[in-house]
């Protein structure tokens, strides 16, 4: 069978109407729910919490977060969380 329309995560789709031209995103938002990175608890996890953390701090200074959120068409809620 066919399907007419469904729903999907926001960056999933917007990659999915970049790749094929006859899809269409309708400008509806359902719900949104921000992604984030999760981490295990503990001291025996702190250097991988670490390199995680400026690996990230990186890919925020050298602009490329916001370089692929403006190429994906995503919105930009990017927010603090306790590092």
């Amino acid at each position: 069978g066919e399907i007419d329309a469904f729903a999907a995560d926001n960056s999933l789709l917007t990659g999915w109407v970049q790749q094929f031209p006859n899809y269409r995103q309708l400008p509806i938002e359902l719900g949104a729910i921000a992604l984030g990175v999760v981490l295990p608890k503990g001291l025996q996890y702190q250097s991988l919490r670490e390199r995680v953390n400026q690996a990230i701090e990186r890919l925020e200074s050298t602009g490329w977060l916001a370089e692929r959120v403006n190429y994906w068409g995503l919105p930009l809620r990017i927010r603090e969380m306790g590092r």
